[in-house]
């Protein structure tokens, strides 16, 4: 009876041991060219869990892979969905997040929230291009907007800038940072490919070829009426 009793322990134990591997914490990082930009980081999770999410975009810090985040990032917001696309909740400037040392403002984002088993998908934007629900594809509110941040504030560049306006690191970058804590899995889901905008040249040279062809096929037809 005693033998069995220790078989049931170890095999107890050994349940507990293997789930508690299954909660990760994930690391993420990434460079948005342009303002209006929107990533996705899908998640899951085995049971009723207390899941965090934290940036380190805008005053860098460590992330959950060891590795140090350079502050200087743009301002980042965080919108939360289920698998099934509804909005669940978001995130924005939190008073728990790192300072960032020459612009003294906390607008890392952090997210508590207790989650039930199922899918997730995170959206990582910059602010204040929010997400306007129902759905994880539904509209944000800079959608197609482009660099829409100098419009906001004061700023030298192009886009990326802080609207604290606060001179000179009102210029940030495109980089962003995102940790993923006490999940099963979690993956950076594949931006869409870029639409190349045409090229003044390109198109310059095809209007030549277009017409040289029309000239072509005008000479030939007086050729023969001739």
């Amino acid at each position: 009876m005693r033998h069995h009793r220790r078989i049931g322990a170890a095999a107890c134990l050994l349940g507990f041991l293997a789930s508690g591997a299954q909660a990760l914490d994930m690391a993420f990082r990434g460079t948005f060219a342009h303002d209006d930009e929107v990533r996705f980081i899908d998640f899951a999770i085995d049971a009723l869990s207390e899941v965090i999410i934290r940036t380190y975009s805008y005053a860098g810090g460590v992330n959950a892979a060891g590795e140090v985040i350079p502050r200087g990032g743009f301002d980042p917001s965080l919108a939360l969905f289920h698998g099934s696309g509804g909005i669940v909740t978001g995130a924005d400037n939190s008073p728990a997040a790192d300072e960032d040392p020459r612009t003294f403002r906390r607008y890392d984002a952090l997210m508590e929230v207790e989650l039930g088993p199922g899918e997730y998908r995170l959206a990582i934007t910059q602010y204040d291009n929010a997400a306007l629900g129902p759905m994880w594809d539904s509209p944000f509110t800079r959608s197609g907007m482009g660099d829409f941040t100098p419009s906001l504030t004061y700023c030298e560049a192009d886009r990326f800038c802080d609207v604290t306006g606060v001179l000179p690191w009102n210029a940030r970058t495109g980089d962003w940072a995102v940790d993923v804590l006490n999940v099963r899995t979690a993956i950076l889901v594949p931006a869409p490919p870029a639409v190349p905008e045409p090229r003044t040249g390109v198109l310059a040279l095809a209007g030549l070829a277009c017409i040289a062809a029309v000239a072509r096929r005008c000479r030939k037809e007086s050729a023969r009426a001739t």
